[in-house]
């Protein structure tokens, strides 16, 4: 009997406790984590390569980028990446003169940090998402690129602002419709337009990671009523 009062009174103990966290409103908060937990790290620039001949923090950049860690502008973990994009010129000649002038930063399957081939389920999730910031008082125009074992490519060109933080966000079912594989991402590229800069362009790079569940947002809009006018 003893033995079942004390059953009870831990059984009771706890339902107090849930009921006193519920009116505080803490399972809310837990259940909001439990939804939005769901993310893949990509890169955080934590981990600087052991390796003895290793730069550019093991992406592959030609020459033509300088990336190493920092421990400012972070926002996530204790490091980010200063990446100094070179204008053309400055210390390689361009290859053809009529390229235009995107020194990039490249993670794929020859970097030394190579891209995970296949990098799990692309496709369970919602977004792709990075952190940049630009140190400069103007604006810096950047180009983003995927490009997955079938050689189509999804490309993204826009405006970084200054003296601040860019949060880019992108759909992965922005990158379908260009029919890349999200389960078989070879490459992910992310280059500065660098055309009539005459002195290097400097960015705070972090947090490039997955988040969301994809399959849970097309279900809630699914079960979306329908508006109508």
């Amino acid at each position: 009997m003893n033995r079942l009062m004390q059953i009870l009174g831990i059984v009771l103990a706890i339902g107090l406790l849930y009921a006193v966290a519920a009116g505080l409103g803490l399972t809310r908060f837990l259940k909001k984590q439990k939804v939005t937990a769901k993310s893949m790290m990509i890169e955080d620039f934590e981990k600087i390569p052991y390796f003895a001949d290793d730069k550019d923090l093991g992406w592959t950049t030609n020459g033509y980028v300088l990336v190493d860690s920092a421990t400012e502008n972070q926002t996530h973990g204790k490091r980010s990446a200063k990446a100094v994009f070179l204008p053309e010129g400055l210390l390689y000649p361009t290859p053809t003169p009529e390229m235009k002038w995107v020194p990039q930063m490249i993670m794929d399957q020859n970097s030394i940090r190579k891209l995970k081939y296949p990098l799990g389920e692309w496709q369970d999730y919602g977004s792709f998402k990075m952190d940049i910031y630009n140190p400069k008082m103007e604006p810096v125009t950047y180009n983003l690129q995927f490009s997955d074992s079938h050689s189509f490519v999804y490309e993204k060109t826009d405006v970084l602002k200054p003296k601040g933080f860019t949060n880019l966000e992108i759909p992965l079912d922005e990158m379908i419709k260009t029919r890349l594989d999200l389960n078989n991402i070879y490459a992910l590229r992310f280059g500065v337009d660098m055309n009539g800069a005459s002195e290097p362009v400097t960015l705070y790079l972090d947090n490039i990671h997955l988040e969301g569940d994809r399959a849970a947002t097309a279900q809630k809009q699914q079960a979306a009523p329908v508006k109508t006018k």
